[in-house]
């Protein structure tokens, strides 16, 4: 039970950074935003792997827990976050490219 949450929990780390890469993907960030952005989510992932083996262990620090979430987490970034990154970036290359017409359609029709 607990190996299965762990890769649970992996799975759930990679989904949180699959939050923070569409982000980027949709709007630009400098240097800075992302350094902070990091250092949020590797907070984050130290609380979640934190109350993980403490919840799960009582905060024993177990191989199997960390197999399990890089098993977890590997499982989840072959297989559903492409796919969903991929259909991110082809809803944004579509969403840029109606926005462009559009202000092609009505700079057309502004001068008329």
């Amino acid at each position: 039970m607990n190996f299965a949450r762990s890769m649970a929990y992996g799975a759930v780390i990679v989904m949180l950074y699959d939050g923070y890469r569409v982000l980027r993907i949709i709007w630009e960030h400098s240097t800075l935003a992302v350094a902070v952005e990091d250092l949020f989510f590797w907070f984050m992932t130290g609380c979640i792997i934190f109350h993980m083996m403490y919840t799960c262990d009582y905060g024993r620090i177990r191989f199997y827990f960390f197999l399990g979430m890089c098993l977890g987490m590997l499982s989840y970034y072959y297989t559903i976050s492409r796919i969903f990154l991929s259909a991110v970036k082809k809803v944004k290359n579509l969403v840029n490219n109606v926005l462009k017409n559009q202000k092609k359609t009505d700079k057309i029709e502004n001068e008329k």
